[in-house]
């Protein structure tokens, strides 16, 4: 099953099912082939205050398919308590910010 390594990092299987349900099967083929890059991606939001991964991947998976450096860098773009904020309340309006 795709995505099974999410679970390591408190996504349910129940999460994982509705991500599943959500995308198409090329973009879940290329975020499991992605595997290495997503995982540095969660554990840097995990860092950066992040609480809720389930909720980025449902929301801006297009983020898990950039390279961390362009992640980190676009990060920048906002004062940190903000952008946290914005990643565990109000996703999509991390778009206003061309994020």
């Amino acid at each position: 099953m795709y995505l099974e390594y999410l679970k390591e990092y408190n996504v349910s299987e129940e999460e994982i099912k509705d991500i599943i349900n959500t995308y198409d099967n090329e973009l879940l083929k290329n975020l499991n082939f992605s595997k290495k890059n997503v995982k540095e991606i969660i554990k840097y939001l995990l860092e950066f205050g992040v609480e809720d991964i389930y909720n980025v991947i449902k929301n801006r998976i297009d983020l898990f398919f950039l390279p961390l450096s362009l992640v980190k860098q676009n990060f920048t773009k906002l004062d940190k308590n903000m952008l946290v904020y914005l990643l565990n309340n109000s996703i999509d309006d991390l778009i206003n910010y061309n994020i």
